[in-house]
């Protein structure tokens, strides 16, 4: 039910892509899409924020390899509270 969305950083004076930010999303069958504001605190709170966020550098990092264009991808971890530190990986 998570899902990944990138997200295209820009250069300011350039304009040109710079990198890619992975984002999580959690498409509930019921629900629809869950806001990460409303999530995240629970994952935290269950203790699966670290599982979530190896599954997130690991998917991201796959997605990324296969793309037509290499780029830089960008994992960031925007909890208030964060427990492990933000990853970059290559997209080669």
């Amino acid at each position: 039910q998570f899902e990944m969305t990138y997200q295209p950083v820009f250069g300011v004076r350039s304009g040109a892509p710079l990198a890619f930010e992975a984002l999580v999303g959690w498409r509930h069958p019921t629900r629809g899409l869950v806001p990460a504001a409303v999530f995240m605190p629970l994952c935290e709170r269950s203790g699966l924020i670290e599982k979530l966020g190896r599954w997130v550098l690991h998917t991201a990092c796959t997605e990324a390899a296969t793309w037509a264009t290499p780029g830089r991808l960008q994992a960031t971890s925007r909890t208030r509270r964060p427990r492990s530190a933000a990853s970059e990986c290559p997209a080669t």
